[in-house]
C-alpha cells in the first residue's frame, strides 16, 4: 500500500541507525578493496549533516555520498526474503545502509517523498544502484545482480534540514513528492532490456531526481538515440 500525504503511518519505524569508516574488505578469495559498507549500529544521539551522519564516511566518494546520497536506507521488510535466499540470518546494516526501517519500501515511495527524522528532515532522491561490494560483503558473487533483478535496491535520501537523531527516532511522512513513479517502477525502467526509451525519459522527468542519476540518464538516452 502506498504512503499517503497527511496520513499517520503507524508501521513506519527505524530499526537501526548505522555508521562506518572505510576499511579493507575482502571477498574471501584474495581480493581486497576499501569500503565503508560494514557499519555499526549506534546507541547514542548522532548528528545528521547535509552530507552524512557524523562518524560515517564513504571510501568511493565518486559513486557514494554527497548531498543527493547523504543517507542510504534499506527496508527491514526485505530481510526475510534475503535470509531465505542466502540461507542464513543477516544483521542490521546487511546492505551497507545508514537507516534500517520497516513499513517503507521501493514499492511505496516516490522521488521527493519527505520524512521527519527527529530534528532532521530527509527527502527521497533516487533508488540505490547495487555495488560490487555487496558481493564482497556477503561472499556471494551474484549478490549485486540479485539486488538489481529483485528491485530491492535501497533508497537514497538528501537532507533538507540538519539535526540530531536518536537511536529510536521519530520517523514520519511529512508530505508526498510530486513524482508519479514509485522507486520500484524506476528500478524496472533503469534495467529494462531491451532499453525502453519512454521509461527512461519518464524517470528523467521526475522532479527532485538526484543530479548524478539525471546526468547518467541524459547520457544513456543520447547514446541510445544515436545508435537508433
Amino acid at each position: 500500500m502506498s504512503l499517503s500525504d497527511g496520513q499517520v503511518q503507524p508501521n513506519l519505524k527505524v530499526k537501526a541507525i548505522l555508521v562506518g569508516e572505510p576499511k579493507d574488505l575482502s571477498d574471501g578469495q584474495g581480493h581486497v578493496v576499501r569500503s565503508a559498507i560494514n557499519k555499526t549500529v549506534v546507541s547514542h544521539p548522532i548528528f545528521l549533516t547535509t552530507t552524512h551522519f557524523i562518524g560515517d564516511r564513504q571510501a568511493d566518494q565518486k559513486n557514494h555520498g554527497g548531498v543527493d546520497k547523504a543517507v542510504l536506507g534499506y527496508s527491514f521488510d526485505h530481510y526475510a526474503f534475503w535470509e531465505e535466499k542466502l540461507g542464513q540470518p543477516i544483521e542490521y546494516g546487511a546492505f551497507g545502509e545508514n537507516l534500517t526501517f520497516s513499513g517503507l519500501s521501493e514499492s511505496t515511495i516516490n522521488i521527493g517523498d519527505t520524512f521527519q527524522l527527529d530534528e532532521a528532515v530527509i527527502q527521497v532522491s533516487q533508488p540505490r544502484k547495487p555495488c560490487f561490494k555487496l558481493a564482497y560483503k556477503h561472499r556471494v558473487k551474484a549478490m549485486p545482480l540479485w539486488v538489481e533483478e529483485t528491485g530491492k535496491s535501497g533508497i537514497y535520501f538528501r537532507v533538507l534540514k540538519e539535526g540530531w537523531v536518536t537511536p529510536e527516532p521519530k520517523f514520519t511522512l511529512l508530505h508526498k513528492g510530486s513524482g508519479s513513479m514509485t522507486l520500484e517502477k524506476i528500478n524496472r525502467a533503469l534495467v529494462s532490456k531491451p532499453i525502453q526509451m519512454e521509461g527512461l525519459k519518464s524517470v528523467l522527468a521526475e522532479e527532485g531526481l538526484a543530479q548524478s542519476l539525471k546526468d547518467y540518464l541524459i547520457s544513456k538516452i543520447a547514446k541510445e538515440e544515436a545508435r537508433r
